[in-house]
């Protein structure tokens, strides 16, 4: 369903006295029919404090209701906001009546300009889970100075994407800074293990990405180190070699002692890297002033094998971003993608692993793990720019952070559905098709239930 003008339905005849900020509500999850929207209504309806006021907004009115169904009762008084993402009329309502607009709407450069727009125009806090660098180009070049006139604070990527990489940095410069060792020079995120896979909005974003390099001007930015770091119009220039390649091949050695075999590139790196850097010129690279960030992927300890694997990755994540005509192909049937906008077979998700470290090496400190995320125990709490973590003491290993995790299901020979716990790392291997068997984004649903705290 779409239409001109935002249209509300509620179970409460009586609208909810507005917040302290003097909106509406509190948060507005806008995509919540989608897969990732409703995981984070879901995660709100458990989580949020009492007295969060949240609305779910969508396109079609009928299959918010069928959501709200599904949610715990908390929610089953939630408005609901019909709200189509081609109608500014629409757009405008729906950010004037809250603080924060939580958008899972994606691909952003189809869907979100508009949006992001809308929000800063009306000082709506605006956060999304974007791993596109051109829109975030976008969102500079056109929103940024208009949400700094108007208090709007626009914070990109709350997915798995940039979350870990963004956080776990910061968190290093803030232990180095306290340790008093100097500034952060050659920095690396080694992705030690994960189980994870591809939504199917995740697949359009990939498609429409893959769409976009093929123009030369397009590419060019996207294969900007600096692409993010620069103010409204102000894409910095500079060499590719002033930062470390997303296709760094690297010996495990170089980057830890403790590590064995050969680092392949990781392919989410391209998105990460720009965040991390635009955090840093944010801070007024208060990182250091020769402050250089890569991320690594473990692909295993046996020389011979990882070199392999890692030449693997390479090479596809190569052809990727240069923007040959990838189109990703349609997984198995089990366990299936949705479609963008719709959901999986699994209704809702249990956990995902990441594990991974921040590694620091200056003439003081050769190597800081600071980061190490698995399934059970708290950890990283906090906005972007104000992360607070229970730092270990000397020796003790660092805690880990909670989130979500979808482990996995096999259909044995009576056809009942089994759970399986999962294991460090899967991945399936059809062909020349290789893909992660699990959704990344859930980290996003924790990421925004920290920033509702601040509403």
């Amino acid at each position: 369903m779409s239409g001109e003008s935002t249209t509300e339905t509620s179970s409460n005849e009586n609208r909810p006295a507005a917040g302290s900020h003097g909106r509406e509500f509190d948060v507005v999850v806008y995509g919540a029919t989608g897969f990732v929207g409703e995981i984070t209504a879901r995660y709100l309806a458990d989580h949020a404090p009492i007295g969060t006021k949240v609305a779910l907004a969508g396109r079609n009115e009928s299959k918010l209701a069928k959501v709200r169904e599904r949610l715990p009762l908390r929610a089953h008084d939630w408005p609901l906001i019909v709200a189509d993402s081609n109608s500014p009329a629409a757009l405008d309502a729906m950010v004037a009546r809250t603080q924060v607009i939580c958008t899972t709407v994606g691909p952003y450069l189809k869907y979100g300009e508009a949006l992001v727009v809308a929000a800063a125009t009306a000082g709506t806090d605006y956060v999304d889970l974007t791993g596109e660098v051109p829109f975030v180009r976008y969102s500079i070049d056109k929103a940024h100075d208009t949400a700094v006139a108007s208090g709007a604070r626009i914070v990109h990527s709350c997915g798995f994407d940039s979350v870990p990489s963004d956080l776990t940095t910061y968190a290093l410069y803030k232990k180095v800074a306290e340790d008093g060792a100097g500034e952060m020079t050659d920095t690396t995120l080694v992705v030690k293990s994960m189980r994870g896979g591809l939504s199917g909005g995740t697949i359009d974003s990939m498609r429409v990405i893959a769409d976009e390099a093929r123009n030369s001007q397009a590419r060019r930015l996207m294969l900007n180190p600096q692409a993010l770091s620069g103010g409204p119009g102000e894409v910095p220039r500079v060499s590719m070699s002033d930062e470390p390649s997303d296709l760094s091949i690297i010996s495990a050695k170089k980057v830890d002692p403790s590590l064995r075999g050969t680092l392949a590139p990781f392919f989410m790196a391209a998105h990460n890297t720009r965040i991390v850097r635009r955090s840093n010129a944010l801070l007024d690279n208060a990182y250091g002033s020769n402050f250089h960030y890569a991320e690594t992927m473990n692909v295993g300890g046996v020389p011979a094998v990882s070199t392999l694997a890692a030449g693997a990755v390479a090479v596809g994540t190569g052809v990727f971003m240069g923007g040959d005509e990838l189109r990703p192909h349609p997984p198995p049937p089990r366990p299936r993608p949705a479609q963008a906008g719709r959901r999986p077979q699994r209704e809702v998700p249990q956990q995902w692993i990441f594990r991974g470290r921040d590694v620091h090496a200056d003439d003081h400190r050769p190597s800081l793990p600071i980061a190490d995320a698995r399934p059970g125990r708290p950890g990283i709490q906090g906005d972007r720019g104000d992360a607070r973590r229970e730092r270990p003491g000397a020796g003790a290993r660092p805690r880990s952070a909670t989130v979500p995790h979808r482990g996995s299901h096999d259909r044995g020979s009576d056809g009942r559905c089994t759970h399986r716990p999962p294991a460090r790392r899967r991945i399936h291997h059809r062909g020349n098709r290789t893909r992660l068997n699990r959704p990344l984004e859930h980290r996003f649903a924790h990421r925004l239930a920290l920033s509702t705290r601040e509403c």
